[in-house]
């Protein structure tokens, strides 16, 4: 089977994680993996609640960063702003 165009235009520095094959870990448990665990920001508007318990379960403690406004609303309105 060729490769699929991510496959195809990925740098062989990258590694192709597809969600839901049985070697792909979840979002959750793959951002537990990184040493150190990084601050995550996310919008808690955009996840269910149990998404959010779950990384809170798995990351150590004041790595979610819960972002008061949609990032990408703020980036659009700024970018329209300047034209």
């Amino acid at each position: 089977m060729p490769p699929s165009q991510a496959q195809a235009q990925l740098p062989p520095s990258f590694k192709l994680m597809k969600s839901g094959e049985p070697t792909t870990p979840t979002l959750p448990k793959f951002l537990a993996s990184l040493q150190p665990v990084p601050k995550i920001g996310l919008d808690p508007s955009l996840f269910p609640s149990s998404f959010i318990a779950n990384l809170e379960k798995l990351l150590p403690p004041n790595s979610l960063v819960f972002t008061p406004n949609n990032l990408i609303d703020e980036v659009r309105q700024a970018s329209q702003a300047r034209g």
